[in-house]
């Protein structure tokens, strides 16, 4: 049991694996949900790419209020 939980998705370049956390998110490259805003904001092929492998089926962007 945990009283939080935390994805830390990336951080910079680094990399953690431990039992406790694991950096970058282990299946954050097969979540089109977590992938399409990261796109946004980081423009690094390998997220366009898995995000283009995945597809983007049942994710839908709204718009801010």
């Amino acid at each position: 049991p945990r009283n939080i939980d935390i994805d830390i998705l990336t951080y910079d370049d680094v990399t953690v694996n431990s039992p406790q956390l694991q950096i970058p998110h282990p299946r954050m490259m097969e979540r089109a949900f977590v992938l399409m805003p990261l796109c946004e904001i980081c423009d690094e092929e390998r997220y366009r790419k898995a995000l283009s492998d995945i597809g983007k089926n049942g994710v839908v962007k709204t718009e801010q209020a």
